[in-house]
């Protein structure tokens, strides 16, 4: 028997293109630092200031992670407000239910949260993942320095950190949250934030495949100058494209919730 609710996939959509300008906003604050590093690289006088861009440049990659922690908390925020398609009526019902798009249909009964209303909700969000978001990095970054898998794992089932929705939860409290959270809803949490990985894998290869050049011996001036796009297009791609699989997990956390009594 089909589910009451629609397919993860296709709520989360719903959720990103109604509520486009907040999140996009809401990306660009959580990726604040690395909007600043790529404003800050300037062109490199050599070869070696040409591979330094190229290391910044993959490097943002690194830090835009810690700030899509974040986004998917902001995220969750405004999917909590929806009253009815993100509501927790059914399971994940396996891998299925991320599947197929199905139609557009259900914009028109999402909620009525405004998009300032999105806006501001995701900023208070924003600002409560901070700490547990910290937390989930050192967490991770213990975990690979005693193990790959243990690493791997932890970035899996702290996904959600940030999307607690308890209000002033401590960090302890939004780890424990996010790791049954997680658990319940495993398969497409690891789906998901396996293809947020790959997407900002694929976002910075492209973009140097795109516009970085082999440089001469010596390198000219004007491909030393064009290095700094690399660097550019990679942090705007990331700002644009970060709140996708933030809503994709935003609706999974929700549908983690156990269902009111």
């Amino acid at each position: 028997m089909a589910s009451a609710s629609p397919s993860i996939v296709h709520a989360a959509v719903d959720l990103w293109v109604r509520y486009l300008v907040p999140l996009t906003a809401l990306s660009a604050v959580a990726l604040a630092p690395v909007l600043a590093i790529a404003l800050r690289v300037s062109p490199p006088a050599d070869q070696a200031g040409a591979s330094a861009i190229l290391r910044t440049g993959w490097g943002l990659l690194v830090i835009a992670w810690l700030g899509q922690l974040a986004l998917v908390g902001a995220a969750a925020a405004i999917a909590r407000d929806h009253r009815s398609e993100l509501g927790g009526l059914g399971g994940l019902g396996g891998l299925g239910e991320l599947g197929g798009l199905g139609g557009l249909g259900g914009l028109g009964q999402l909620g009525q949260l405004g998009q300032l209303g999105a806006l501001g909700r995701g900023l208070v969000q924003l600002a409560r993942a901070v700490v547990p978001c910290l937390a989930a990095a050192a967490a991770i970054a213990l975990g690979c320095l005693a193990l790959v898998v243990p690493g791997l794992v932890l970035i899996v089932v702290l996904a959600l950190i940030g999307a607690s929705p308890t209000p002033g939860v401590t960090a302890l409290a939004a780890l424990a949250d996010s790791i049954a959270a997680a658990r319940r809803r495993l398969p497409a949490v690891a789906i998901t934030v396996a293809g947020m990985l790959a997407l900002d894998v694929a976002i910075a290869g492209v973009a140097q495949h795109l516009l970085v050049v082999t440089l001469s011996r010596p390198p000219a001036q004007a491909q030393l100058a064009a290095l700094p796009r690399f660097v550019h297009v990679v942090a705007l791609a990331l700002v644009v494209t970060s709140p996708i699989p933030a809503s994709v997990l935003a609706v999974i956390r929700r549908r983690a919730d156990p269902p009111a009594s």
